[in-house]
């Protein structure tokens, strides 16, 4: 058999229950407006860079994970909409959602000249000798 070498996995089956309670009402229960990997952390006791090492290992706690992403930016958009919550962390929230406020134009045409010039030397081409 072969033997694992680092510290072991604090992934258990209750940590996974405990992240899945989390995101239904955990996150309220604890004081968090809008579920986040935060505070996921905070209520496992875990760090941000272990919550993305055992998403990495496990089907499980991966959807879970993104669940808690996709509740967040529901709750952020309705709350947005409907004045709940200040436009401003919103705004900034939903940019790591994807979201951008940018107006991006396309400046690339086609474009004809709508005149030519055309230079005619009334003089002949041919140097005097």
């Amino acid at each position: 058999m072969k033997k694992e070498l680092g510290r072991p996995t604090c992934l258990t089956d209750e940590v996974i229950a405990k992240a899945k309670e989390y995101l239904i009402r955990g996150f309220e229960d604890v004081g968090n407006t809008v579920p986040s990997v935060a505070g996921l952390g905070c209520y496992l006791g875990a760090s941000r860079s272990s919550l993305y090492e055992w998403a990495g290992k496990d089907k499980d706690f991966s959807d879970t994970l993104d669940a808690i992403k996709m509740k967040q930016e529901m709750m952020l958009i309705d709350g947005g909409l409907g004045s709940s919550m200040n436009s401003t962390i919103v705004k900034l929230m939903l940019a790591n959602h994807g979201y951008s406020d940018k107006q991006k134009m396309d400046i690339s045409a086609n474009v004809q000249p709508a005149f030519k010039i055309i230079f005619e030397d009334d003089e002949p081409n041919e140097l005097p000798h």
